[in-house]
């Protein structure tokens, strides 16, 4: 009988164990193996979990971590960053040339400019303010400081003034007092980066233009010679002309008046009390004629194309400048203080045109206009050029004690419905000549839109024939396209007085007062119809008032004089 030879041990034990769906029998010994095997794997799958688990943990924690620092340290670099950008509106200008040389800036990123200049502007003042006020109790014992702190605040000096490089003061509340945040509507440009051929196609004759420089004044005039102390040192025996703006607006930009530049600046400028109502500016064009001074202005080729080129020198107060007035190309730039521009294309006509000084106008005027009848405005800085083409008006407003230096070409461009409107009134020969004129006006599109001389034009004439209704029916026409004209308030009264209707021509002057609160002429006005119904002393208010204003006046002087005169005689 064959016996079966069993397999060699090793050979069994290396038999692979079949696992089934049903339950695997196994020795005992076997199991308890597998049970060491499964308990390892366990083991090493929680360790890995645990590793994971705690690598999740620690980037999350380091994330925090991350963030936190972030959020405590980036305000106040973003802080920092801020101040050093917007210490100087001029200086983030030069900051993005350099970083973006060749690209203009436009004119969003102006105005955000700007923006957070005043932001921190605002919060470096109110640090400013906290100091005097510590530093003014601080010294409260000592005679001699607060002696001074009393005589800053009765001499009327604004705590905003700061001097600026050059001598002369800036004055931030009347930035805030004339239209709250600076702005520009014209085109910003970088003078290097405008061509020739770039400004006479899109500006030259056109449009208005505020061009910028990456070095400030420096890189079109010599600034040494327009601080306080150059001018007045080396020119202060020069005889400017100086006077009031209204004045000099309807002597066609000259004035009267003659003064040495180093007695208008310690007299209207440095004078106590001073203020820039009744203050006279100073608007100099022998000054410019000087060959020396020519050759330390040299602006930008593309400027220098004018025929019959004029140049002036301005100098003034905050708060002052000239009214509205219209002239051929000119450029204007600032050296030290700034200006602030109002300025009307050639299809429109500005309202209450004329007998406003610009600051009145800016308070009486600008505020009630609509913003579809509101000129464009700019903001022009220390070191700002701005173009401005002929027959466009504009009016200008001092932004802290200013000077600036300007050109503007003698050799207008002829504009026949202009000559044609402007023969006919100053002739004043027919209504039909009046209303031709005008027609032409409105054909070419030129002072046509809120213009009210055509009917004023036409009102004078019928009051010089004598003919005062048809003269006080025309005037009323004409205020009913500017409400804000003080010339057409005082022909009504003319008009009225003619036709014996007292009672009515003081309520149209009294009118016109609540308009402009701060007119010469119409306190003149008013004071002759009082003094007409024998009211002296209502009339030597009237006269008091205006003198006031003028106080260079010798006119209102010598009626004030009068009418103290009679008076005193009635009381005997």
């Amino acid at each position: 009988m064959r016996h079966k030879r069993k397999p060699p041990q090793d050979v069994r034990r290396r038999r692979p164990i079949l696992l089934s769906s049903s339950v695997t029998k196994s020795s005992p010994s076997e199991a308890g193996q597998g049970d060491r095997i499964g308990d390892e794997h366990n083991k090493e799958d929680e360790s890995n979990s645990a590793a994971s688990k705690a690598f999740v943990v620690g980037v999350f924690c380091i994330s925090l971590l991350g963030t936190i620092i972030c959020m405590c340290l980036l305000p106040k670099y973003f802080a920092a960053d801020l101040k050093s950008q917007t210490s100087s509106p001029k200086h983030n200008f030069r900051r993005v040339q350099e970083e973006n040389a060749g690209y203009d800036i436009p004119p969003r990123t102006t105005k955000l400019f700007h923006a957070r200049w005043e932001f921190e502007n605002g919060k470096e003042r109110k640090k400013r303010n906290k100091r005097q006020i510590m530093n003014t109790q601080h010294h409260r014992g000592d005679d001699s400081d607060v002696g001074q702190h009393n005589h800053d605040q009765t001499s009327g000096s604004d705590p905003e003034e700061l001097p600026l490089a050059g001598g002369w003061r800036r004055s931030a509340a009347t930035r805030h007092k004339l239209s709250g945040e600076p702005n520009c509507d014209f085109d910003i440009r970088y003078a290097n980066n405008l061509t020739k051929t770039e400004f006479q196609e899109t500006y030259q004759g056109k449009e208005p233009l505020l061009l910028k420089f990456s070095g400030g004044a420096e890189e079109w005039t010599d600034t040494e010679t327009w601080t306080r102390a150059g001018l007045v040192g080396k020119y202060g025996d020069h005889m400017a002309v100086y006077g009031y703006s209204d004045t000099i607006n309807s002597h066609g930009g000259e004035a009267e008046e003659m003064i040495a530049i180093k007695d208008y600046v310690h007299v209207h400028m440095d004078k106590v009390n001073a203020s820039s109502l009744g203050t006279t500016y100073l608007a100099d064009d022998k000054l410019l004629k000087y060959g020396e001074l020519q050759d330390k202005i040299y602006p930008p080729e593309y400027l220098q194309y004018f025929r019959r080129p004029a140049g002036l020198l301005f100098l003034g107060r905050s708060g002052l400048g000239l009214g509205w007035h219209a002239h051929g190309d000119a450029w204007n730039g600032v050296v030290f203080g700034e200006k602030h521009w109002y300025v009307y294309n050639r299809s429109a006509f500005p309202p209450g045109m004329h007998f406003y000084e610009s600051a009145d106008w800016v308070e009486y005027v600008h505020k009630l206009l609509p913003p579809h009848k509101r000129p464009l405005e700019c903001t022009q800085e220390a070191g700002d050029i701005v173009y401005i083409p002929q027959d466009f008006h504009h009016s200008v407003v001092n932004v802290g004690e200013t000077i600036a230096v300007a050109f503007r070409d003698n050799h207008l461009t002829p504009v026949p419905c202009e000559i044609q409107f402007m023969e006919a009134i100053r002739k004043l020969e027919s209504e039909e000549d009046i209303r031709r004129g005008t027609d032409a006006l409105r054909v070419n599109n030129l002072h046509y839109y809120g213009n009210p001389f055509p009917d004023f034009a036409v009102g004078m004439l019928y009051l010089r024939d004598g003919n005062y209704q048809a003269a006080l029916e025309n005037f009323r026409a004409a205020l009913a396209v500017d409400r804000f004209n003080i010339r057409v308030h005082l022909g009504i009264s003319d008009a009225l007085c003619m036709q014996g209707r007292i009672a009515e021509a003081e309520t149209c002057l009294v009118e016109a007062m609540d308009i402009h609160r701060s007119s010469v002429h119409l306190y003149e006005q008013f004071g002759k119809l009082k003094q007409f119904q024998g009211d002296l002393v209502t009339a030597r208010k009237a006269y008091e008032a205006a003198l006031r204003l003028r106080p260079d006046n010798k006119d209102l002087h010598r009626k004030v004089l009068a009418l103290q005169k009679d008076l005193f005689e009635n009381l005997e």
